[in-house]
């Protein structure tokens, strides 16, 4: 076994709320330091000398040969046309299409394979006009959340003069005519010099001249999102306050009237659909998953809302108005559920899906007759349906190539009780004929934040696991949205302990079930689930043979001091105010590294073009470790480049990684390779 590199440590120490803290590798948080980079450089290197060169060599070939097929998303309709994204097998990044008809030919309109030689540049999102005939589109470059607004003319495929400087997490919304938009952005405090969160661009113009029309003075911490009304008469700004609330602002562009506010201050989350003088509000509001109501604008105080569609066992996710019907896609345990309502909110009927599984995608017109919609799991790979809602059709309009043959997979649904006898659930995928003698492979993801859910969805990366012999498992911890907005309250701020409770609940239940043990047990977040990984290391490692944490967050009393990280206190809490100090010390994965601990294998991932969770995360996190760590497992940091927080990452790149990352689960915990 090769020894990880040593890194240098500084005595540098900080009194907070009284406490002192120490923090030998902050010198590592400065990405532009030489010796940082040698640093990384360091540590990707040892990676490569402890990771089985030949099995990432022959995973990532697998992995090449199993994707060499088409990748489709679903259709978003537009009065006649539709627009969706395609990548041939040969290619790293999706293509945006669109057809004149659903069944016409495919006209290419943007080509992000064209873009750089690297592919460090993809299409992250895209916004077509009313008509179909105008287009914004977001390009991002290296994973960066930061992205400039382009626009197109659809039927020259011509990219227009028209365009918003870089900013973060911007909205849209063409007026019918297509002679201008308004659009939000996040004035990221040190880097945007404006003061407005909304403004209108019209067409022709240079962006400079836009008319900023809201948000100024709103806290870092908040960010905007726009709308209109179906008629274009009102403009919805909502004002969103981290993940827990926001509030919502009405402006009346008909009669040019100032911005007023529609509803605020309720401690909740409000989604607006708003047709002519009416307003259908989705919301959590006194119905944590979620209830619709509908009021007129003049009226819109709570003694005048209309309850139509009651709170129902199922957590409501999306929806769609179409031609006077509601679809409605739920959370049903977990899973995805779609029904349909009428305009009174009148049960119509549930369209049918495949499996235990995951609807995204969807996209309607309110004057058209079709939902578009996408659908996977664990055994069944991505597939387009499209449902018409006026003759109830559901069909097939393309199905993802697998190569895999998936007909001796399985998932279910199991249910266990956490430290505090918390009722939880967990997806539990193997081949049909598992003997659970306690000798299986196992890898257990988790997320558990931010009202984010777990479902299970088709990877072929995941199905050649399982064909090999292992098991996969979801759990559906408490900080997600599986079972509405108290079970994501249940896990934050100082109850954010109940969510690792959670997930070591779930890898003591595999082990006790005897699907495996302590030896052949991996587990598996990114992100908010890295710093769920990294808790659960810290707080219980001998309960796991391995780790892979990416792209974490794990310094709990800087995290606000980097990137976009000053928007996650309403979820995290602010180590700057002594009552939430308190809990966040207490779990701190990077505080909470004790030296002479014997700790399991572990591999940090991150990047070096994150911009929405610094490396420096990883980077002390993997130092400290590897300097306290008493075992002989090896505590791995590998960084990549122009990766960003995994968006937009070329297929190339995502192949590769994926290789990395499986060939030390497949290296750990025993696994042979099946070609």
């Amino acid at each position: 076994m090769q020894r990880h590199p040593l890194t240098k440590k500084i005595g540098f120490k900080e009194v907070i709320h009284g406490k002192e803290i120490e923090d030998p590798y902050r010198w590592l948080e400065n990405d532009k330091d030489p010796e940082v980079k040698e640093f990384i450089n360091q540590q990707n290197r040892y990676v490569d000398e402890t990771l089985d060169k030949t099995l990432i060599k022959d995973l990532n070939k697998k992995f090449i040969e199993l994707s060499n097929t088409e990748s489709r998303g679903s259709f978003a309709p537009r009065k006649g046309r539709y627009f969706f994204q395609k990548r041939e097998k040969n290619q790293d990044h999706f293509v945006l299409y669109y057809r004149k008809g659903l069944d016409r030919e495919d006209i290419k309109l943007i080509d992000p394979n064209k873009l750089s030689k690297d592919g460090s540049k993809a299409l992250a999102s895209y916004m077509p006009s009313k008509d179909g005939k105008k287009l914004a589109f977001w390009i991002t470059e290296s994973g960066s959340d930061r992205m400039v607004i382009n626009t197109l003319d659809v039927d020259t495929q011509k990219i227009l003069k028209d365009f918003i400087p870089p900013s973060r997490y911007n909205t849209l919304a063409w007026l019918d005519d297509n002679s201008g938009f308004y659009y939000s952005k996040w004035p990221e405090p040190g880097i945007d010099k404006d003061e407005y969160c909304v403004y209108f661009h019209k067409m022709g113009t240079d962006h400079t001249k836009d008319i900023p029309l809201f948000g100024k003075g709103v806290p870092a911490k908040n960010h905007c999102s726009v709308s209109l009304s179906f008629d274009n008469k009102y403009l919805v700004i909502t004002v969103q306050e981290g993940w827990n609330r926001n509030d919502i602002f009405i402006k009346d562009l008909k009669n040019n009237l100032d911005v007023k506010p529609l509803i605020v201050d309720k401690n909740a989350s409000f989604y607006p659909v708003v047709i002519g003088e009416t307003v259908y509000m989705f919301t959590n509001y006194k119905a944590p998953k979620l209830k619709m109501v509908r009021f007129n604008i003049a009226n819109p105080e709570e003694s005048h809302w209309e309850e139509v569609i009651p709170e129902q066992d199922s957590t409501l996710q999306e929806w769609e108005l179409v031609n006077g019907k509601w679809v409605l896609l739920y959370l049903r345990n977990a899973h995805s559920v779609i029904e349909v309502r009428d305009l009174e909110g009148k049960f119509l009927e549930e369209i049918k899906l495949p499996e235990l599984g995951t609807v995204s995608g969807m996209s309607a017109e309110i004057e058209g007759n079709e939902v578009f919609f996408g659908f996977s799991s664990i055994t069944v790979p991505f597939t387009i349906f499209r449902y018409d809602v006026i003759n109830k059709k559901l069909e097939k309009k393309w199905q993802y190539e697998c190569k895999l043959d998936l007909t001796n997979l399985q998932i279910s649904q199991v249910w266990y009780k956490s430290k505090d006898s918390t009722k939880m659930s967990m997806f539990i995928a193997h081949k049909k004929d598992i003997k659970q003698d306690g000798n299986n492979p196992v890898v257990l993801d988790g997320y558990g934040g931010f009202g984010i859910s777990m479902t299970p969805e088709f990877t072929n990366t995941i199905s050649k696991f399982l064909l090999d012999g292992g098991v996969f498992a979801i759990a559906n911890i408490r900080g997600g949205g599986e079972y509405g907005e108290e079970w994501h309250k249940a896990g934050v701020l100082e109850k954010k302990q109940n969510v690792f409770d959670d997930f070591i609940a779930a890898a003591e239940w595999l082990i006790n079930k005897k699907y495996t043990n302590e030896n052949k047990i991996a587990i598996w977040g990114g992100s908010n689930g890295g710093l769920l990984v990294g808790a659960c290391i810290t707080q219980r490692p001998k309960l796991y043979k391995a780790a892979i944490c990416g792209v974490p967050v794990l310094d709990m009393m800087r995290f606000h001091k980097f990137d976009g990280g000053v928007i996650w206190v309403n979820e995290y809490g602010n180590p700057d105010n002594k009552k939430d100090f308190d809990f966040l010390i207490k779990y701190s994965p990077y505080h909470n590294v004790k030296k002479g601990i014997r700790y399991p294998s572990i591999f940090f991932v991150t990047a070096d073009t994150d911009t929405r969770v610094n490396p420096s995360h990883a980077r002390k996190m993997a130092a400290r470790m590897q300097e306290c760590n008493a075992s002989k497992n090896p505590i791995l940091l590998r960084t990549e480049h122009k990766a960003g927080h995994g968006f937009g990452k070329s297929k190339t790149k995502t192949l590769e990684d994926a290789a990395y990352n499986w060939a030390f689960v497949y290296q750990q915990l025993g696994i042979e390779s099946k070609r």
